[in-house]
Parts: C-alpha cells; sequence; structure tokens
C-alpha cells in the first residue's frame, strides 16, 4: 500500500527516452505511482542489446477508510460503552444473537463474565456497576437479554491484543462480516487489502462514586476507538485446518450460516504508516477522536468538507451547513481516501506518542 518498491525492467527496441517513460507508467490503474525512472546502462543480454533501468517510486495512499459502527447501541446492547478515567475507551461487544450459532460454539470463550478489561474486572463486572440495578438485561434487536454469568457476547472485532487474545496466535487482530453488509464492502466498495477500518462507537463519560463506576448524563458522543489494516481476507467456507485452528476463537467461525458471504479481515503485522504500531489496535480517548459535534446530538458529526463527494454510497453524502449527518444504523461508511483525508487519519494515530515510522 505505502512500501517503497524498487523494480529493474530489462526492455529491448526502446525508440527514445519518452518512450521508456511512458512503458513506465503503464501499471497506474490501482495506484498512482510516483516515479523516477534512471537510465543505468547499456548490457549485452544473450547476445542482444537492451538498455535497463530501475523504477523506483513510493506508491501514494490511495487507500479505503472504513469508519465501522461497532460496541453497543441502542438496539444491540441498549446503552452506551464507557469511556473509563477519562482515558479509557471501553468498547462493550454487542449480545450474542446464540439461534444463529453452531450447537457446539465454544462459549466459554466469548462470556461477559470471562473477559478482562482489567486483570481483576471483567466485562460483566464493570456493566453491573454501569447499569441500574433493576436493569440488568441487554436488548437485541426486538429480544431481551437477562445479564449473568452465562451471558454470551459477540466478540468482535479482537483487537485487544494483551487483554484476551492467545499470546500464540499469529494474527494481530480480526474481524468478522457477513450478509449483505460484507456484500457492501467487498462488491460495492471493493474494500481490500491495504484499506484501513476505523472503528467507532456510542460512548458516555464515567465517574466514580463509592468505587463504581457510573455514566455522566448527557455526555453522549460518538468516537473512534479502535483501528485494523487488512492484509487478508478469507472466506470462512473455504478455510482450510490450519487456518481455522488459528482462527478457532472468532464467532464468525461459529455461524450456522457461515456459508453465506461470511468473511474474516486479518490485520497486518504493523501500520504501514507507522510501523512502530500495530496493524490492529485500541485508542486511548482523545478529543480529536470524537466525531460528533460540540452541544450536537451523537448522530450529528464534525466531519471536515474534505469528505464531501468521498464516500462509497453517495446516499451518505448528508453535509449539512456546519455538520455531517451520519446514517442511524449504517454499519460501515467506506470512504476514497485522498492525501487531506490520509493526512486527517495520520493526526488520529499521532496521541498514541510512539514517534515516526522507523
Amino acid at each position: 500500500m505505502c512500501e517503497r518498491v524498487t523494480k529493474l525492467y530489462f526492455l529491448m527496441n526502446l525508440r527514445n527516452k519518452s518512450h521508456l517513460e511512458n512503458l513506465g507508467r503503464k501499471n497506474t490503474s490501482e495506484y498512482e505511482l510516483k516515479a523516477y525512472i534512471f537510465f543505468e546502462n547499456i548490457k549485452k543480454v544473450n547476445g542482444t542489446k537492451v538498455i535497463y533501468f530501475t523504477q523506483s517510486y513510493n506508491r501514494r495512499f490511495t487507500m479505503k477508510i472504513i469508519l465501522s459502527r461497532k460496541g453497543f447501541d441502542s438496539s444491540a446492547g441498549g446503552y452506551s460503552s464507557p469511556i473509563l478515567d477519562g482515558k479509557s475507551l471501553i468498547s462493550l461487544p454487542i449480545p450474542e444473537n446464540m439461534s444463529g450459532m453452531l450447537e457446539d460454539y465454544p462459549v466459554y470463550n466469548n462470556r461477559y463474565s470471562s473477559l478482562k478489561i482489567y486483570e481483576n474486572m471483567s466485562y460483566l463486572n464493570l456493566m453491573n456497576q454501569l447499569l441500574p440495578n433493576k436493569e440488568k438485561e441487554l436488548i437485541l434487536e426486538s429480544e431481551k437479554i437477562d445479564l449473568n454469568q452465562d451471558t454470551i457476547c459477540h466478540f468482535d472485532p479482537q483487537i485487544n491484543s494483551t487483554k484476551n487474545d492467545d499470546k500464540n496466535s499469529k494474527y494481530k487482530g480480526l474481524f468478522g462480516q457477513s450478509g449483505s453488509a460484507n456484500s457492501h464492502l467487498l462488491k460495492t466498495c471493493k474494500v481490500t487489502k491495504g484499506d484501513l477500518f476505523l472503528f467507532f462507537g456510542w460512548f458516555k463519560d464515567t465517574q466514580k462514586i463509592d468505587e463504581k463506576y457510573k455514566f455522566i448524563p448527557d455526555s453522549d458522543k460518538h468516537v473512534i476507538w479502535g483501528w485494523l489494516e487488512i492484509n487478508e481476507i478469507v472466506d470462512v467456507s473455504t478455510l482450510n485446518k490450519e487456518k481455522k485452528d488459528h482462527l478457532n476463537k472468532h464467532p464468525h467461525l461459529w455461524m450456522n450460516n457461515y456459508h453465506n458471504n461470511n468473511s474474516i479481515y486479518l490485520s497486518t503485522d504493523k501500520l504501514c504508516f507507522n510501523n512502530r504500531l500495530p496493524g490492529a489496535g485500541v485508542f486511548p480517548y482523545d478529543k480529536s477522536l470524537v466525531l460528533t459535534k460540540d452541544g450536537m446530538s451523537r448522530s450529528k458529526w464534525d466531519l471536515p468538507s474534505i469528505f464531501k463527494d468521498r464516500f462509497c454510497n453517495k446516499n451518505y453524502n448528508k453535509f449539512n451547513d456546519d455538520y455531517f449527518q451520519s446514517v442511524y444504523r449504517g454499519q460501515e461508511f467506506v470512504i476514497e481516501a485522498d492525501d487531506q483525508i490520509i493526512e486527517w487519519v495520520k493526526d488520529k494515530f499521532s496521541i498514541m506518542n510512539v514517534g515516526e515510522s522507523e
């Protein structure tokens, strides 16, 4: 996507330098190239005189940015995710739809009670603090689900590598998508290797009262909380045994309609434009990650005008005079990034304090 590439070419019967440069620009359909072509020498190859040269260039950032809604919302979960101590974004994974899972699904992997936020705090511990005593239930569309030790979550995306991932796994981050939402990504918007998911969700600030976290009223906002840069997209229905073994903790491997356009997105090892950062991870809270415009409802975003006409789905181009109106149930907003948008994205990662790429 953004690596430096050097290729050696041998071309015969070239008419002139202009002809050589034109040949060097043939393969620009996927990437716009900054190419510098140098005449190196004239050599004999198998007795024939040829001109050889190297073409060295940086591929420009023509990646897609996918703003992907993940975590609790009003119809999946029923309330917001918390910002703890003003610095930690804890995206609560939605409840699992168990009717859509295979009978031998290893549920012990994905109980709220077994997934840890801190060493001494599970997701269930935190949710019990945040929810009023009379409302210990979650929402999944029209269904109400009791919240207890056995409640199963849909743990996806899996990007909290230091907390819940298998340390022996060679994959740094995983995200699953299926059905029409996956068709939108792969077929309509042509999402592919090198594109970048930015996960966002509904969050509220919290405060500690008697050593328990409580939501602060009227602090609702949409916040970017994590990322995953795509290294590989695998069709679950075609996985071999080795890859299944590596992915067996991901819920999309256990869906009973796994053959229905069901994919798992695997992250890169390192982030392309800053190799000091992993290919998937969670941001600390910072105001620069807030999408919601100050003083407005959470679906009204302070998105800069550089995003106009950059959405794959033109119906998402809902720019008003002073805000962008995000759609209420949209899962993925796919954006054709240009240089300005890439700089906007890189600015989000500047809060990580890890320095520039090596």
